[in-house]
């Protein structure tokens, strides 16, 4: 018996589908092909549906009937050139049973999106990329990145972030979903140090060929940044580098960043010199701060190591932290080391991983 294809065409479905989404057409048409055999066999209860795509008239499918109950062949061993105990159906769907069909084929194709997506961006966590906001909600934003959208919420967006839609953001990819959740899979983030570490990357060429190494950095979002650079030959200014040329390299860092200050410091071998340039990176006020820590810094003093120390008022102390540097300043100028709400000694602390402590000398 001749193969009776039925009247539903699913060619420029699926030739969209792969165009616009990148989606695989196998996959597609093996989504179709359930899709409209769960449909006959809803519709008629019993009855085991096989539905492969018509080989000879483009677009088109045939349906399969299993005929014969004694098992002389599964939907596993099918096949069109001998199909066994399956035999044509020609009883085409009405148009009721295509839009049941067209809904369970749009939920399908998300889910293969989905997926789609996840294997693209899985393996693309920490990387830098640039969006569109599309839509501004009230707890983030909803940014194009071209093939799939992503959320930036509010919360890491960086302190009073404000984007409009239209405009251009760069952000980290924070987490990507296997599937949607509140209809995002993708999650940025702007508030972490590791952000101004790429944006430095992107800026300052001898950051991005390794010629310059940020040792470590750290930040407060929407206030400070504090980080740490190391050049990799002696010809090299490091911290003049990653500043540019009238701060030509910073300036769209910042920008960026909504004027967030960025203090950078070079790297020294010394550890009680290091402890006083990072510290003391907070007293120059400038478009940039660079460090100069000598002026009210009489002496530091790296304890020896120590075990379970607790946070204290001033520093920030981190679990791993065996170490304890008191620094001495000139009376008076305890509150400005620290900083708002002990915000420079907390950054300190963190970059250097120790516990920092800031006594003031006596009169």
């Amino acid at each position: 018996m001749k193969n009776q294809s039925n009247d539903i065409n699913f060619l420029r479905i699926v030739e969209d589908l792969v165009y616009d989404k990148g989606l695989s057409k196998e996959k597609v048409l093996a989504v179709i092909c359930e899709a409209v055999a769960n449909i006959y066999q809803q519709k008629y209860p019993g009855d085991v549906f096989i539905v492969t795509v018509d080989s000879a008239k483009a677009g088109s499918l045939l349906v399969y009937r299993k005929i014969d109950e004694s098992d002389c062949c599964s939907k596993e061993s099918f096949s069109v050139k001998s199909p066994c105990c399956f035999k044509p159906f020609d009883k085409p769907l009405t148009r009721r049973d295509i839009v049941s069909s067209k809904d369970f084929i749009s939920l399908a194709i998300k889910r293969l999106e989905q997926e789609n997506i996840y294997n693209v961006y899985k393996d693309r966590v920490g990387e830098l990329v640039t969006g569109t906001i599309s839509k501004v909600e009230e707890s983030g934003f909803i940014v194009n990145l071209g093939d799939t959208i992503a959320f930036l919420p509010k919360s890491l967006s960086g302190k009073n972030a404000s984007f409009a839609a239209g405009s251009m953001v760069k952000a980290l990819i924070k987490t990507v979903l296997s599937f949607a959740e509140r209809g995002h899979q993708i999650t940025l983030d702007r508030s972490t140090s590791n952000f101004v570490v790429k944006l430095f990357a992107i800026e300052v060429p001898e950051v991005f060929e390794g010629l310059i190494e940020i040792v470590a950095a750290d930040r407060i979002p929407g206030f400070k940044t504090k980080m740490i650079v190391k050049a990799k030959a002696k010809n090299i200014d490091p911290v003049g580098s990653c500043i540019g040329i009238g701060g030509c390299r910073i300036k769209p860092i910042r920008l960026e960043l909504g004027n967030e200050i960025v203090d950078i410091i070079a790297w020294n071998e010394d550890k009680e010199i290091l402890i006083k340039k990072v510290i003391a990176s907070s007293k120059v006020s400038k478009e940039v701060s660079i460090e100069d820590p000598e002026e009210w810094i009489s002496k530091v003093s790296i304890l020896p190591h120590k075990k379970d120390l607790q946070l204290s008022d001033a520093g920030y102390v981190d679990g791993d932290i065996r170490q304890i540097a008191i620094v001495h300043v000139r009376p008076g100028k305890k509150a400005f080391f620290v900083g708002k709400e002990g915000s420079n000694i907390k950054l300190t602390s963190k970059l250097l991983n120790m516990k920092i402590d800031v006594v003031e000398d006596s009169q």
